[in-house]
């Protein structure tokens, strides 16, 4: 009897560290997922800034142009002015055309998204600009995001000028329909080509910004591409 008293509870304890063993197994299943799942946003975030963001197509040899604004490119501090922005019940546009008259610039503009390498998509004709469609639309709560090349086999390209913008230059964008959305430059900033901080870009807001971006600083041979991104911001300005 005694016998058997002592097998049952060595099954039961066996039962036990069974059951915690178990338990530890599905805690770590669950952590590594949202470890993973988190990585794989962060990276995705990451890249839309980086590598090809605004590649160059050829061995065109461009030139400098950040020195000239941006003295110290990664400690600028970016020069802001008051606007009040729109309220958040818009829904925005489908965005087809953008004119910004400072410097000469009225072009199309093309559905970009992300490659499948994680990287922000641009456009293929260097006089067209991209809009970047897995984010908000122009004049919806949040950072519309639009890109151009700065310069392309032919030369210099539509962005080229887009490091002369100043606070309260005026964009236009406008739909197939006629319908207009105006915004107002607040400030600009440049950044590494690698800067894997791009929440001031791309991130969530509740005010209606459009974000245009191009490269710019030296173009390093090594990598392909501009060592800098020029980023000008914008906020939607009220009726």
């Amino acid at each position: 009897m005694r016998a058997l008293f002592y097998s049952l509870k060595q099954e039961n304890m066996q039962l036990k560290d069974k059951m915690i063993t178990l338990s530890l197994s599905i805690v770590m299943v669950i952590s590594f997922g949202f470890y993973f799942l988190g990585a794989h946003v962060d990276n995705i975030g990451a890249e839309t800034l980086s590598g090809d963001l605004l590649s160059q197509r050829s061995t065109y040899q461009p030139t400098y142009k950040s020195s000239r604004l941006f003295p110290d490119a990664g400690s600028v501090t970016p020069r802001r002015v008051d606007i009040t922005p729109v309220g958040s019940s818009t829904q925005g546009i489908v965005p087809d055309r953008i004119s910004i008259p400072s410097i000469d610039v009225d072009t199309s503009i093309e559905d970009v998204g992300i490659l499948p390498d994680g990287k922000m998509g641009v456009p293929d004709d260097g006089d067209q600009v991209g809009w970047f469609n897995r984010g908000p639309k122009p004049g919806a709560a949040g950072q519309a995001v639009m890109a151009g090349h700065v310069d392309d086999q032919n030369g210099p390209a539509i962005f080229y000028h887009l490091d002369e913008l100043e606070k309260g230059d005026v964009v236009k964008v406008h739909n197939d329909q006629g319908d207009e959305r105006i915004f107002r430059v607040t400030h600009k900033k440049v950044y590494p080509y690698d800067e894997k901080n791009i929440e001031e870009v791309f991130g969530p807001t509740s005010q209606s910004n459009l974000n245009l971006i191009t490269c710019t600083g030296e173009f390093d041979r090594q990598a392909g591409t501009h060592r800098e991104r020029l980023v000008v911001f914008t906020e939607e300005m009220t009726q």
